[in-house]
């Protein structure tokens, strides 16, 4: 009967997160397909190709300039936490933070510096550089932004976390079609800009409600706490080095095979396919990553986890998935345009690879709070490259 109420009360904290985060992730997403529709008639297939290719670039450089940092700050907070220490709490947040900051920094000058070679690259001209280089503002505050979200995450305010999602994206909507319908394509980048700001004050108003001892640390420990931060926080960057490679690569060659307008349907396709099912994940993810850290040293407890995680993550998403595929062309033309149409039939076969990932999802996080971070990246390395390979096939 304990084992029971035990078992019961692990499903109810997994749904009341999920409850929470996938309330949030909804109405997120359903103001994110609002914004992605007045994109899609005031901007065209070229020019959400052109918003697609931009955020593909944007997320690319943060990846590469956060080193996985805030991801691998979730896990030590979540430890830190755990130990009830206040000084190590306290010294935790204070590194992630100051990290950020300086991580931002060096990624803002790097893309800056960079701006011209990457036009080149990814358009063949340089038309695009000043764009480029004024994304690189937008790295140093989403660098900041993750650390903020980090701490709440790490301290498990996913109610904080919801809200923070939802107003930063209804905020940030308004916002960005605003600057379509008074700039047109040249209102890309102010709205990219803008929706980084809106963010950042979010994360940053609920982050500083949590009480948090200040922290007196000396170089010596700025370098103890980097190295644990750095060290997991490596194998995050290199995944999520991967997947905004894969992003840009693919419309990349797209963009050279085809035009503008084919990255558009591609990102189109891409984006409704992943939905439905990013929508299950992360609306888990806020709390299971911080459980499965908290008794990484209880391997039982920790197979219970992944087994719950995964039945729910199915159940949850294995309905949406079907209707999905059953009316892949409606939604895209509900959603978009019929200039859109083309992905439709792309959309019922990346649903099902999305489909896929519910049951490798909740077995990577093993791997992390575990802190392998090595065998991860190989993992996800001979993943992307099998990827790489089949779409250039």
């Amino acid at each position: 009967m304990e084992q029971r109420n035990k078992e019961e009360k692990s499903y109810g904290s997994i749904l009341k997160a999920s409850s929470l985060i996938g309330g949030s992730q909804l109405v997120t997403m359903l103001i994110g397909l609002v914004r992605t529709k007045f994109a899609a008639v005031l901007l065209g297939p070229s020019g959400v190709g052109l918003v697609g290719t931009y955020f593909a670039i944007q997320r690319f450089a943060i990846v590469l300039a956060g080193m996985g940092i805030s991801q691998s700050g979730v896990r030590d907070i979540s430890g830190a936490r755990g130990s009830d220490d206040p000084t190590r709490i306290a010294e935790t947040v204070a590194v992630l933070r100051r990290l950020s900051l300086w991580l931002g920094l060096a990624g803002a000058l790097i893309v800056a510096l960079l701006a011209f070679p990457l036009s080149q690259l990814t358009f063949g001209d340089d038309a695009h550089a000043l764009g480029i280089m004024a994304l690189g503002v937008s790295v140093f505050i989403g660098l900041i932004s993750a650390a903020q979200l980090a701490i709440l995450q790490g301290f498990r305010r996913i109610g904080d976390m919801a809200k923070a999602g939802v107003y930063g994206t209804t905020t940030g909507t308004v916002v960005s079609v605003a600057w379509y319908l008074v700039l047109g394509v040249g209102g890309i980048i102010p709205a990219i800009l803008s929706l980084s700001l809106i963010t950042l004050f979010f994360t940053w108003y609920f982050a500083r409600s949590i009480e948090v001892p200040s922290a007196v640390i000396d170089f010596r420990g700025i370098l103890r706490h980097s190295k644990s931060l750095l060290s997991l926080g490596l194998a995050f960057m290199w995944n999520g080095l991967l997947i905004a490679a894969m992003a840009y690569v693919v419309r990349m060659v797209v963009l050279r095979e085809f035009d503008l307008a084919a990255v558009g349907i591609y990102s189109a396709a891409f984006g409704i396919s992943g939905m439905i099912v990013n929508f299950v994940l992360n609306a888990m993810g806020a709390d299971y990553f911080p459980r499965l850290s908290e008794v990484s040293e209880d391997h039982p407890k920790m197979v219970q986890l992944v087994n719950e995680q995964t039945e729910i993550g199915i159940l949850l998403a294995l309905p949406a998935v079907l209707g999905l595929i059953a009316f892949a062309p409606l939604l895209v033309q509900v959603l978009y345009t019929a200039d859109f149409i083309q992905a439709g039939s792309l959309i019922q076969w990346f649903a099902l690879g999305c489909f896929c990932r519910l049951f490798q999802w909740p077995l990577g996080f093993v791997i992390l709070a575990k802190k392998r971070g090595g065998l991860f990246a190989l993992i996800q390395t001979v993943a992307s490259l099998i990827h790489l390979g089949l779409i250039l096939f």
